[in-house]
């Protein structure tokens, strides 16, 4: 792990997000399947919990678009789109991580999981899109690094078990990033996890709870697991303050 990742990115650009004073109010759409495969999918994400998990996020007090829709079905890649405030994830792109994660996992169960995985990763990733100040887009920053960084905030510190389910979305991601084969326009190689930057969200998943040590991370020197967890406590501290 590179320790000494968060205060760059953080001190610029998260206290941008941080101003919201009242709770946002999450609109979650159900689209149509147009078959029976992605009816499939659909019922996936839905038995998933993790729309629900998304949809809660609309508690915690940050700059929220006003009645921000996350719409489930459709068509095309994920995306944010500012102006209508929503935030669409086709069933297909289930289909596409779930054939993705085929490759590394024997049993269809293991990688219909390890796609749902990859969808939550994404949806975070979008999620975290949406509380990125536009003004953002016209500054020389990676903004892929910045919306790591507040998703990996919001899973680890809103869920009891945020920490160690990151870890598992963040390395699914991370593998179909790291695939050499799909096109560029793939969510994860435009928007790509590589070595390097899992490194870093991993420093960040540790330093929240470094008993996480004895379980994922076993093997951490000691000066690296304390870099990590200064690199949390700054992050917390923008969101916090």
């Amino acid at each position: 792990m590179r320790p000494r990742l968060v205060t760059a990115v953080c001190s610029a650009f998260l206290s941008l997000a941080l101003s919201a004073t009242a709770l946002a109010d999450f609109e979650v759409a159900w689209q149509q399947p147009v078959d029976a495969n992605e009816a499939l999918f659909a019922d996936a994400l839905r038995a998933s919990g993790m729309v629900a998990d998304a949809a809660a996020l609309e508690r915690v007090p940050l700059d929220w678009p006003s009645d921000l829709t996350l719409v489930f079905g459709g068509s095309g890649t994920p995306n944010f789109q500012r102006e209508a405030a929503t935030i669409t994830l086709p069933y297909s792109y289930l289909a596409q991580a779930v054939q993705a994660q085929s490759q590394f996992e024997l049993e269809r169960s293991a990688a219909l999981q390890r796609g749902l995985d990859t969808v939550e990763f994404t949806l975070y990733h979008l999620l975290a899109q949406a509380l990125t100040d536009p003004a953002d887009t016209e500054r020389d920053a990676d903004l892929d690094k910045l919306a790591e960084h507040t998703a990996t905030w919001l899973m680890v510190s809103q869920f009891p078990n945020g920490a160690e389910q990151w870890f598992v979305n963040t390395e699914a991601f991370a593998r179909a990033s790291q695939r050499l084969d799909g096109p560029l326009t793939d969510y994860w190689h435009s928007h790509s996890v590589y070595a390097a930057r899992e490194r870093e969200i991993n420093c960040l998943i540790v330093g929240s709870d470094l008993s996480l040590i004895a379980t994922l991370f076993r093997g951490l020197d000691a000066e690296t697991a304390q870099a990590c967890a200064e690199d949390w406590q700054e992050l917390n501290r923008q969101f916090r303050n």
